[in-house]
């Protein structure tokens, strides 16, 4: 579910959501369901799967990129990607990162151009060293 969306720079976006929670689980678990999920579809190219500590947590961080429209991938059927009628295929580069919570699976995911991604990055750095999650809900500590 969506808690909040943005509009940024260069035809980018974020979305902010939540899943149910994974009970034991890992960011490691929750990266490698990122890329189970993305891996066979067509056009995806995956280009990170790791942890990374994040707001005092280890989180989850997918980085792929796929046919879309910059600010969201094309949705896929039929095993090819689909542009939206009047839009323009792009290269979209998706950034995805996830932390496990006792009551929720936490996510924040960035689309942008993947011709706009270096000049996007350090926005998501910034994003993310800002970042800070409610103590009163722990999470496994980053290691």
């Amino acid at each position: 579910m969506a808690i909040a969306a943005w509009a940024g720079p260069e035809g980018s976006s974020l979305v902010v959501y939540r899943a149910l929670p994974v009970p034991d689980g890992t960011a490691a678990m929750i990266a490698d369901a990122l890329v189970n999920r993305m891996e066979h579809l067509p056009g995806v190219v995956i280009l990170e799967r790791r942890t990374e500590p994040v707001a005092g947590r280890t989180a989850a961080r997918v980085e792929l990129t796929a046919p879309g429209t910059g600010d969201a991938l094309a949705p896929s059927g039929a095993g090819e990607f689909v542009v939206p009628e009047g839009q323009k295929p792009v290269s979209t580069r998706q950034v995805t990162i996830g932390f496990v919570r006792p009551d929720q699976t936490l996510y924040l995911r960035w689309h942008t151009p993947e011709a706009s991604y270096e000049r996007i990055v350090g926005d998501i750095r910034a994003t993310l060293e800002s970042l800070r999650l409610d103590p009163g809900e722990p999470s496994p500590p980053a290691k």
